[in-house]
């Protein structure tokens, strides 16, 4: 909600893109370093520094400009807004069909990540789950870095429909393939997984945005 209100309507794509860049660079970067800090120095050690990243994150968000759209909106109960914003979603055909395509991909696809650890076990390698989170998401990198360069692009809709075709395709690939090829099938399968699903909330998210009045945007 926060970059609707920095950046302009044709900046909003490739602004929420670079914001899944950044997480998604976490994925990349961090199992490499917390393995480093786990093997060099402690467990421990590993926490520590996840909180002092949390505390320059906090820094970060310190120094965003401040923003003045919300302050002439009318106070009301909490209540009455979740009310208002149900209300307002579903009673417009877009935005019903756009959340609740996003609830799907966060329910049914992104809780692959969490069963990570468990199928590197089941192929016999626990100690290539950093690696599967690492391809998974140099898949996302890519995929944010993809949707960036489509912000202009007039048939929104349409690619996120491939999108949610191909994660579902791959998800059933990184099932599938593992078995006959091995850790090369799951790694090829979590690359793209990554990449495709990365794309799709990212779309999803930008239409959200673009679609919603200014008052419930959050």
């Amino acid at each position: 909600a926060l970059l609707t209100e920095l950046l302009e309507p044709d900046e909003l794509a490739a602004g929420i893109s670079m914001q899944n860049m950044a997480m998604n660079s976490t994925r990349v970067v961090a199992p490499a370093v917390a393995g480093l800090f786990i093997t060099f120095v402690s467990v421990e050690g590993a926490y520590y520094m996840a909180g002092l990243l949390y505390a320059t994150t906090v820094w970060a968000i310190l120094h965003i400009p401040r923003t003045s759209g919300h302050l002439d909106r009318a106070k009301t109960p909490l209540l009455a807004d979740i009310r208002a914003g149900l209300g307002y979603v579903f009673g417009d055909r877009m935005l019903r069909s756009l959340m609740l395509s996003g609830l799907a991909v966060a329910l049914f696809v992104m809780p692959y990540q969490v069963m990570l650890p468990g199928f590197a076990d089941t192929l016999g390698h626990p100690e290539l789950y950093a690696a599967m989170v690492a391809v998974s998401g140099m898949g996302g990198l890519v995929g944010s870095f993809t949707i960036a360069t489509l912000s202009q692009h007039p048939r929104k809709p349409y690619i996120q429909f491939l999108l949610g075709l191909t994660t579902g395709a791959a998800l059933i690939g990184l099932g599938t393939l593992s078995s006959p090829l091995g850790v090369g099938g799951a790694f090829a399968s979590l690359a793209v997984v990554g990449a495709s699903a990365t794309g799709y909330m990212t779309l999803n998210q930008t239409m959200l945005m673009t679609e919603s009045a200014a008052q419930f945007r959050g």
